[in-house]
């Protein structure tokens, strides 16, 4: 924000996303950086489909996005891993079969939406779907909080993140960098807690603040405040590449 110096007078006029038109999209950049595809060397068929690694990646991503305070703009395809890969025409181009991080100029199946991909990678696009009505459902918690509203917790790594997203009622029932024990008896609305670990091996721990806490979403799904399962107050244990969204009970 212009206030501490930033770039923008309201959260409103940042918008978050992961990938554009420019560039590899946010599944080709992981298939590449975990070396499982490799720029300028063809890709097999296999490729679309993401493997475990990959798909762990996707999901944090689309957590750190939907947690994201302010606008979101998701890329097409982007829910269901679209892969960018030069089609064959009748134009000569050495790089057909190959992933493409620039494909302005192609009127062709290389930008085209293949919505065999989606059946293929079903498990991300229907844990997008659930990211989607979450921020729906909790949308003063989750993209349009304010600032005050927010509080960090000290984490052992700065690749992982733990915050507390409150009611303005709320606020003082939290206090950095320390997840406070003590219940803040004036709360009428609920608080929600993110826990983002991006290490490649450690887990992240932490400790919840007073009470039940619900889990909205997880490295596997992402559910109503109805289904998800409930974790009691105490230390929690977020898996490397891995996050989780709750909501106090």
């Amino acid at each position: 924000l212009q206030s501490d110096s930033g770039l923008f007078a309201v959260p409103q006029h940042a918008i978050n996303y992961l990938e554009s038109h420019d560039d590899n999209t946010m599944s080709d950049f992981i298939r590449i950086a975990t070396g499982e595809a490799k720029e300028g060397i063809k890709v097999k068929a296999s490729n679309f489909k993401l493997s475990e690694r990959q798909l762990a990646l996707n999901k944090l991503a689309a957590l750190y996005l939907f947690a994201a305070q302010g606008p979101v703009m998701i890329h097409e395809g982007q829910e269901f891993a679209r892969s960018k890969v030069v089609a064959a025409t009748t134009a000569m181009d050495t790089k057909v079969g190959t992933i493409d991080h620039n494909s302005y100029e192609k009127d062709n199946e290389t930008n085209y939406l293949n919505y065999e991909h989606r059946e293929l990678n079903r498990d991300l696009y229907d844990y997008y779907r659930g990211l989607i009505a979450l921020r729906k459902t909790y949308p003063s918690l989750l993209g349009s909080a304010s600032k005050a509203q927010i509080m960090f917790a000290e984490t052992k790594s700065d690749f992982m993140i733990a915050c507390r997203i409150t009611a303005a009622a709320n606020i003082a029932s939290f206090v950095p960098p320390v997840l406070t024990t003590q219940k803040d008896t004036r709360a009428a609305a609920k608080s929600i807690m993110v826990l983002l670990n991006g290490h490649q091996k450690s887990a992240m721990e932490t400790v919840l603040p007073a009470g039940n806490w619900r889990v909205l979403a997880n490295a596997a799904k992402v559910s109503t405040a109805a289904s998800g399962e409930v974790v009691p107050q105490g230390k929690i244990s977020v898996p490397p590449v891995s996050g989780m969204i709750l909501i106090e009970e």
